[in-house]
């Protein structure tokens, strides 16, 4: 599982561990052992589902050997996604840190998406928390889920994320949780931070979308999460 030191170290450890080593778990641990991932497991669903439709099937082969190959096939197809968001939160990342400077990567459409975001979160002038999302898409149309929300309210309640500056790929930890969120900015700290999820298609050549959460729903957003802290550390002893 994931979780944090004092200093907003993250680790990869199991629960003895953490336990052990006075460690915290992180905002995604905690949300995940609540609420199912509806989006991720239709996606893969899709995928096995189409894997099996298209991957040819051998004379011979039994039922459990084609059902291994298609498993085998979706989870290459699911790397390849997963690796699409991890390459695109990375450019985004040097491209904040280092004033546009892309280095000397080759992921034409990956950077084409970082752009977008870079050129969004540049031109932005509210206090926002944001999270990079990427998704497959058709025709055109995004999906947004209530487990972003939680994440975001997780970072949004963290009390060290208020003093005016910029929040870059920025890992933290207190008595409860720990998280590293993507970006954020707070100009001034007398008005309202939005939570905002920024999402990127993997698959089609369209503009970002810009999904922000309402207030109200943030409101809901926060009571939900606290309590999944509460009986998170109850479940688990810590």
């Amino acid at each position: 599982m994931h979780a944090y030191d004092k200093s907003g170290q993250l680790f990869d450890v199991d629960l003895r561990e953490v336990r052990k080593q006075g460690l915290v778990p992180s905002v995604t641990e905690i949300i995940h052992e609540f609420e199912n991932s509806y989006g991720l497991d239709l996606y893969r669903q899709k995928q096995m589902f189409l894997a099996s439709l298209t991957m040819p099937r051998s004379e011979g082969i039994t039922d459990d050997q084609f059902y291994d190959l298609v498993v085998e096939d979706s989870r290459v197809h699911s790397e390849k996604a997963k690796q699409f968001g991890i390459t695109v939160h990375s450019l985004v990342t040097e491209a904040l840190n280092y004033h546009n400077h892309y280095g000397t990567h080759k992921q034409l459409n990956e950077i084409h998406k970082a752009i977008q975001i870079y050129d969004w979160i540049t031109s932005n002038k509210d206090n926002c928390i944001v999270d990079f999302k990427t998704q497959e898409t058709k025709d055109g149309k995004f999906k947004h889920y209530n487990s972003w929300l939680f994440q975001l309210c997780g970072y949004k309640l963290e009390d060290r994320i208020c003093e005016e500056r910029e929040y870059i790929n920025y890992s933290f930890s207190n008595k409860h949780w720990g998280g590293t969120l993507d970006y954020a900015i707070i100009h001034d700290i007398s008005k309202p931070i939005k939570l905002i999820n920024l999402i990127v298609s993997s698959n089609e050549d369209i503009p970002i979308k810009v999904y922000e959460w309402k207030p109200a729903k943030i409101v809901w957003g926060c009571e939900c999460f606290l309590k999944m802290v509460d009986l998170y550390n109850t479940m688990k002893k810590l």
